[in-house]
């Protein structure tokens, strides 16, 4: 039917020998021929395994076939060698030989890396004689058998040809049996007891024969037409076979026939092709099947006990069970196409099963059968079985504990498991009450469950929603390690008990188990498995023993438990000594333990059903060896450099450790292997919904959120249907055809002053991306420009090697310098060792070379060679040198246009229509959790230049940006706004395509749209999209800044941009443009100068007066606030200045009122706004700021002046959808600070404050669609709500930890209240920070005169409340002058009480003088390093002091109660626009 073309075209990059796979259809695939070069045809069949190819190849099953290989990176592992066991049986191997006829491949790396292995994939195939053909696209090649059926193949090498064989007809099972008879012995043989087993070799496995090996028999294997009745034998067994009708192999079919008949009757087993022997032999028919079922993970339900076992299997054919005997029935089911996977005979001893029991690649949870039909033999009786009946609890209501929150190293995954949760309570008819206090998550939104409750997350506040909402079942799994920790408490105080509520999921003696170090370790030895070798002390000398005992370097916790809190890496006592100093002084408990630096580390994803079915969802290798926290690592999916025996070896312990725990639900557990061994250690186990359940999901298309609460309910693995595959249920093993990697994003570490080689706090996490691609070096780039946009991929950032600001005496001295910041850099746990790596193999230095520094395994490191070495080719070319062959592999292994671009020295544009002129275009790939075997449902794509045909046809839909990685500035905020905005589209009848990398928004919910594109959010990726899809128009005004910077770009090359037009975004951008756009509307901003050099620098900030704040490049992540001349200086002595990179200096206006407005714009007429207040004065990023809605010190006239300048802007800038605004208050004269013509990240808090959905406004707005205005007089409101920032420095060290121009905070939370101190309160308890008691200690360092001045009411408040308060020595003798009096604390003996967690509150507010800061700071970080709550704003801390005197009790209301308080409801607030005009 046509040909289609190879994948890849190599060119002058390396040699190629051409190749085809000939379909009988005649379509034809071209490729790339390697192994042996000669023609072969046979029977084409795919195979989905992952791993175990070698052993697979060699199994007779296979002989006749030709195999293509579903999984794309092949051969990463080499070939073993022919060592034999005790048995002279090929240990590596199934057989002696490769039985398959060829081998075809999408991608074939001539590399290996495994310590077992001795030869490539290519060498070995040219010894047998065996062709293998790879550039193939194995996706479009399965979906084609998939939809035609199997069919005859053959492959041709060069313009050679070969007849098809008409293999269906041939006896294969002749051609693998053995000539003659063998004998074996076990070890353990007894002569007395041993019983006489007869095989009869139909392509027997070197595996089977090993098993069998395990009992005392005397096993004879004999051939195929061996007259078994010439021999006595106690039970028989048929073997495995090629995959042929039994029908061609009369004489076993015969001689079964005469064996089944025996009185008394003898035990039979079948297995594979002797099962349908068994069938045939008595009386079934057996049917071909329309492709068969060729892989590791098909799922077999055993029918005596309900039990579903995951199985290999090699067959295409099926028995009839309607025309089975009646004393015969069905033994197996197959849960994906429902056939019988096995029979048995109701009285007599005879079986058969279609799976193969017994291999590496699996556990050996089937190897039952075998056991079952030797105790047969030995004359025990047959076993009874009772299909277990189990009843589901009936369940009315649930409360669900949310995370709070998006903070260090606990990030925004919990709402996107959560979502998938609730998802699942709902299906089930339970009513959900919601407790969390993340305002901006999209879990706690009307639609998602029945009741939010919007406060922290804490036992004495759990206890009393509890007590009014009465639920009878709690969810802990989805709120992180917080919600577990309350569940314990609530359990441990009995208040579970008392309301009889149930925990669903796993059982929390359980959790509790993990969480105990010496426990765990005892429960790990008992089942054979070893933990990480660690002690528990709680003195320095205890701590200095322990780290001789278990020989340096250790890793120091200051936590017990398995993953959490802060770690330390000690490589000698020094060290040791100097960490446990302030270990020991923080929690007097830490823990010592081996360190396992250099070690792999490994990840999986089990689930397990009240049943006993377990399943691994997800393995995960990391890139680097051990040496930095898991979040911080890089993990490929699936597992790469691990060989299938590792693999087995580390399921089966994964799943023995879920069933010894009793979980139920998900599990998540993670070894340390040792390189080139066996030796392995349990490092981490996570009961509940871990960390890296939402990528994990995202990677493999399995919800796991979803289906681990079905389980949770009482649900059956095999109950729980698949969402993403037709008729499949939940009980399969994901099998991937792509890589997936998953990079984690950092907040940066400037600030740092902790020694990162041996600290591996939770300090630089903060969110993930996940990019999905054929080949890893394609996968990694992609990962990598997403992780930082900064980037275009390996070649990294060159800042990171050599200080742009240094210069160099001459040429050798630069590259001395060079040299060494690689070693540094490779040899340092961090974000950019991948980099360094690219970056020494371009220079030269060889894969042994690199590896010595890094350990990362030579795998990895040979693609990165490849990647390098092509690089260095075409650095020498020009565009017009460039083939088309070297693009598109340049294209394959993942390079972006700008990429190539650099590298030949041409602009982006060119490349792109160099590309499109040659039709090296990307084709769109779907996410499938079977290897394209099955229809997938669910449309979740990527784009790969590894294909030659698209998966899925045109939408012709509405592109939506998603936010993009989290990240300071921009975490759920913006998920939310994206989501609210695909509901709308969805109301409206408009189908929607999102767009993003982040695993852990919800926005990439298969079920939030009609398709997710987990993508980079690049002008590139997205033009590809929208061609691709022949897009209506794209939406960007919902994720943030990224996506609303490319929407300039992508309207300019002719997509249609909707909302707010691309021209008024530019304006906006451009601060010149937009200052004279004010000045013309006669409206003023803070005074301001864009400047290009140090020089200017330091003289517009002079002429603007300090302080003033500096913004790099136009970006406002980058905003510092410079207090004088030398700090401005040391800023700039890291800052690049110059034409192409600007910096601006900007006026602060000091003790102004900061206020926002979020509103919605239609044609330049504002249609719905909100006034939102900041606590705190100027100075503080207005991500950082405390806010409150409404607005509670704004005048009426100030607001109806906003809301004027509002719609001049709008009019001006003709704003079609949401903007956002900042004044600044002074006096009375109003200055625009900002203005933005996109979704903030405070939309969510002013929607749901205010009770109407913004996003939805906005998107209508954008479609054009009949939008009315919406008055919202929040002056009637009868509630306020309070929104307070989560800040990342309690994990990250060095910084000082208070809040300024560049935003730091993760994330924030918001609480209501009836008034604002109230409001405030629980607000500030959502983020974690604790009140002082009555009576409690307090420490004031109020800072600068006029502070001081300030908080003089407030300290006659504190003192009449009764607090013991201590102050500073300037601060004591300041207060004590004006009559009250505080305990005076020098700086040593402030930081001390600190320490000794004598102190409840520390309130410091900074200085600008210099000495005094010095000791501020310490104070400050002593504060956050103790964990003692801390407030460094004069703001935050008077509203504390009134609110500490207003609020005696704090109301425990839902949000809906709230919003009844007000006497009207704000969405009958509506009018029409005519009206509103009128």
């Amino acid at each position: 039917e046509g040909s289609v073309p190879s994948l890849f075209f190599f060119g002058s990059l390396r040699e190629m020998r051409r190749g085809r796979l000939v379909l009988e259809d005649g379509t034809t695939y071209e490729g790339e021929a390697f192994g042996a070069l000669t023609n072969v045809s046979g029977f084409v069949v795919f195979h989905t395994g992952m791993l175990g190819h070698p052993e697979s190849l060699t199994d007779p099953m296979y002989a006749g076939q030709v195999v293509a290989l579903a999984y794309p990176i092949v051969a990463n592992n080499g070939v073993p060698s022919d060592v034999v066991d005790l048995y002279k049986l090929k240990k590596n191997f199934e057989s002696d030989k490769i039985h398959a006829c060829a081998l075809v491949l999408s991608n074939h790396h001539t590399g290996y890396s495994h310590f077992n292995s001795v030869r490539s994939l290519d060498g070995w195939l040219q010894e047998n004689g065996v062709p293998g053909l790879c550039g193939i696209d194995t996706r479009a090649l399965v979906k084609r058998l998939r939809d035609k059926g199997e069919m005859k193949g053959k492959v041709v090498v060069e313009d050679g040809d070969i007849a098809f064989d008409e293999c269906r007809n041939r006896n294969l099972v002749k051609e693998v049996s053995c000539t003659g008879a063998r004998d074996f012995r076990p070890l353990h043989f007894n002569a007395k007891t041993a019983k006489r087993i007869m095989a009869i070799d139909c392509g027997i496995s070197n595996t089977l024969i090993r098993l069998l090996m395990s009992f005392n028999i005397r096993l004879r294997i004999v051939p195929w037409d061996y007259d078994i009745f010439s021999e006595p034998w106690d039970g028989l067994l048929v073997s495995s076979g090629p995959d042929c009708h039994p029908s061609l192999c009369e004489a076993t079919v015969n001689n079964l026939k005469r064996a089944l008949a025996l009185e008394p009757p003898k035990p039979i087993m079948g297995i594979g092709l002797g099962c349908n022997m068994i069938a045939l032999a008595t009386g079934a028919k057996i049917k071909p099947m329309k492709r068969g079922n060729r892989g590791l993970n098909y799922p077999c339900m055993d029918l005596r006990t309900g039990k579903c076992y995951i199985t290999p299997q090699n067959h295409g054919y099926e028995i009839d069970t309607d025309t089975l005997p009646a004393d015969w029935k069905s033994l197996f089911l197959n849960l994906n196409d429902r056939t019988s996977d096995g029979i048995c005979h109701l009285t007599k001893p005879f079986q058969g099963v279609q799976f193969m029991p017994g291999s590496d690649a699996r556990p050996t949870d089937t190897d039952y059968i075998l056991r079952h039909f030797m105790d047969t033999v030995v004359g025990r009786p047959l076993r009874v079985y009772t299909l277990p009946v189990l009843r589901n609890n009936l369940r009315r209501k649930t409360l669900v504990i949310g995370s709070p929150g998006v903070s260090t190293g606990e990030t925004g995954q919990h709402d996107a498991i959560g979502c998938q949760s609730i998802r699942a309570l709902r299906e089930a008819q339970i009513s959900v009450v919601l407790v969390n206090p993340n305002i901006a998550s999209v879990q706690a939104s009307k639609h998602e469950v029945d009741k939010v409750y919007f406060q922290p997350v804490r036992p004495s506040i759990l206890e009393q929603i509890i007590q009014r909402e009465r639920p009878d079942s709690i969810v802990l799994a989805v709120g992180g390690q917080l919600a577990l920790d309350c569940g314990r408490m609530l359990d441990k105080e009995g208040i579970l008990d008392k309301y009889n509520i149930e925990v669903l999921g796993t059982p929390l003696s359980s959790a509790e188990l993990v969480d105990n170090r010496d426990r765990f370790a005892a429960e790990l030895l008992e089942i054979g498995l070893r933990p990480t070798p660690f002690e528990v002390v709680k003195t320095m000398s205890a701590g200095l023993k322990a780290a001789e005992s278990l020989g340096y370097p250790v890793t120091v916790s200051v936590s017990q438990v398995l993953e959490g809190g802060r770690q330390y890496y000690a490589s000698d006592g020094a060290q040791l000594r100097e960490i446990m100093e302030m270990a020991l002084e923080s929690s007097g408990v830490i823990t010592v333990e081996k360190s396992l630096q250099g070690w792999k580390e490994v990840g999986y994803e089990v689930l397990r059903d009240r049943m006993d079915n377990c399943i691994s969802v997800c393995d995960m290798e990391n890139l680097y060896p051990l040496g930095v926290l898991s979040q911080d690592a890089i993990f490929v999916v699936p597992a790469q450099t691990l060989g299938s025996s590792e693999l087995g070896m580390l399921q089966t312990a994964a799943l023995k450790i879920i069933r010894h725990l009793n979980v139920i639900g998900s599990c998540h557990v993670r070894f340390a292997l040792f390189p080139g061994t066996h030796e392995f250690y349990v490092t981490t186990v996570w009961t509940s919904l871990s960390g890296s359940a939402a990528f994990a999901s995202r990677a493999t298309g399995y919800p796991l959120g979803y289906v681990a609460t079905k389980l949770s309910l009482g649900y059956a693995l095999t109950e729980v249907q698949n969402p993403m595959c037709r008729g499949m249920t939940a009980c399969y093993e994901p099998c991937l055809d792509y890589c997936a990697i998953r990079i984690p994003c950092y907040v940066k570490r400037e600030e740092s002053t902790t020694d990162v080689a041996h600290h591996t706090e939770r300090g630089g996490f903060v969110g993930e991306v996940l990019a999905f691609g054929s080949r890893f070096s394609e996968t990694i780039q992609k990962a990598l420009r997403m992780a930082n946009p900064e980037v275009d991929g390996l070649d990294g950032n060159p800042s990171i090697f050599l200080d742009p600001f240094k210069t160099f005496a001459n040429e050798e001295e630069k590259q001395a310098a060079l040299q060494q910041s690689i070693e540094d850099l490779l040899s340092t746990p961090s974000e950019n060792r991948i980099y360094a790596a690219f970056k020494a193999m371009k220079m030269g230095w060889s894969v042994d070379e690199v590896y010595g520094f890094c350990k990362i395994d030579r795998w990895f490191l040979e693609r990165v060679e490849y990647l390098a070495d092509i690089f260095n080719d075409v650095e020498k070319l020009t565009i017009d040198q460039l083939s088309p062959e070297q693009l598109r592999e340049l294209k394959c292994c993942g390079c972006s246009d700008k990429q190539i671009a650099a590298m030949v020295k041409t602009g982006c544009a060119e490349i792109r229509e160099l590309r499109k002129k040659h039709g090296i275009i990307p084709h769109v790939r779907q996410v499938d959790t079977t290897g394209g075997e099955h229809i997938a449902k669910k449309e979740v794509l990527y784009m790969t230049y590894n294909a030659t045909e698209d998966d899925v046809p045109p939408s012709e839909s509405i592109l939506v940006l998603g936010s993009g990685k989290y990240r300071i500035g921009y975490g759920c905020d913006n998920d939310w706004n994206v989501v609210a905005c695909l509901e709308e589209l969805h109301k409206q009848g408009e189908s929607s395509i999102v767009v993003s990398c982040n695993p852990q928004s919800v926005a990439t919910d298969f079920e939030r749209s009609d398709r997710v594109y987990m993508e980079e959010i690049s002008v590139e990726r997205v033009l590809d999209i929208a061609e691709q899809e022949k897009s209506k128009g794209v939406i960007c005004s919902y994720g943030g800044s990224a996506a609303n910077a490319i929407g300039t770009a992508l309207w300019k090359r002719g997509v249609h941009v909707l909302g707010t037009s691309p021209e008024s975004r530019e304006l906006v951008r451009d601060p010149h443009k937009f200052s004279a756009l004010l000045q013309s509307l006669g409206l003023q901003s803070p005074a301001w100068e864009l400047v290009e050099s140090h020089e200017a620098v330091m003289a517009s900030a002079k002429a603007i007066g300090y302080p003033c704040m500096v913004q790099p490049s136009m970006r406002e992540d980058k905003r510092q606030i410079v207090y004088w001349p030398e700090e401005l200086g040391a800023f700039l002595s890291r800052t690049v200045v110059s034409k192409e990179f600007p910096m601006m200096v900007i006026e602060i206006l000091a003790g102004a009122q900061e206020i926002e407005m979020d509103a919605v714009a239609r044609d330049g007429r504002v249609v719905v706004f909100g006034l939102i207040e900041h606590v705190e004065k100027t100075g503080i990023h207005a991500g950082d700021a405390t806010l409150v809605l409404p607005a509670q010190k704004v005048r009426v006239e100030t607001g109806r002046r906003i809301e004027k300048i509002a719609h001049q802007l709008a009019s001006a800038l003709k704003i079609n959808g949401p903007f956002k605004m900042h004044i600044f208050e002074k006096g009375t004269v109003l200055y625009v600070s900002d203005f933005h013509p996109y979704a903030s990240r405070t939309l969510a808090f002013t929607s749901k404050v205010l009770n109407v959905d913004f996003a939805s406004v906005a998107t209508r707005c954008a479609l054009d669609r009949l939008v009315k205005t919406q008055f919202v007089n929040t002056y009637e409101l009868d509630y306020v709500a309070v929104k307070a920032p989560i800040f990342a420095t309690t994990w990250h060290a060095g910084m000082d930890p208070v809040a300024g121009a560049e935003m730091q905070s993760t994330g924030a939370v918001a609480c209501f209240g009836e008034e604002v101190y109230d409001a405030f309160l629980t607000a500030i308890m959502g983020t974690g920070f604790s009140l002082p008691e009555k009576g409690g200690r307090i420490l004031i360092s109020a800072g600068p005169l006029d502070q001081k001045m300030d908080f003089l009411e407030h300290m006659q408040i504190l003192q009449s409340l009764g607090y013991e308060l201590y102050g500073t020595t300037g601060t004591a003798a300041f207060y004590g002058d004006q009559g009250y009096p505080l305990t005076m604390v020098p700086a040593e003996k402030a930081l001390e009480l600190v320490k000794k967690h004598q102190i409840d509150l520390v309130i410091n507010i900074p200085t600008m003088d210099k000495k005094e800061n010095i000791t501020a700071y310490q104070l400050r970080r002593a504060a956050v390093d103790y964990l003692v709550p801390l407030v460094t704003n004069m703001g935050c801390a008077k509203l504390i002091v009134q609110s500490l005197k207003r609020v005696k009790e704090m109301q425990c209301l839902h949000w809906k109660e709230y919003l009844d308080m007000s006497d009207i409801d704000m969405q009958d607030r509506v009018t029409k626009w005519a009206e509103a005009e009128a």
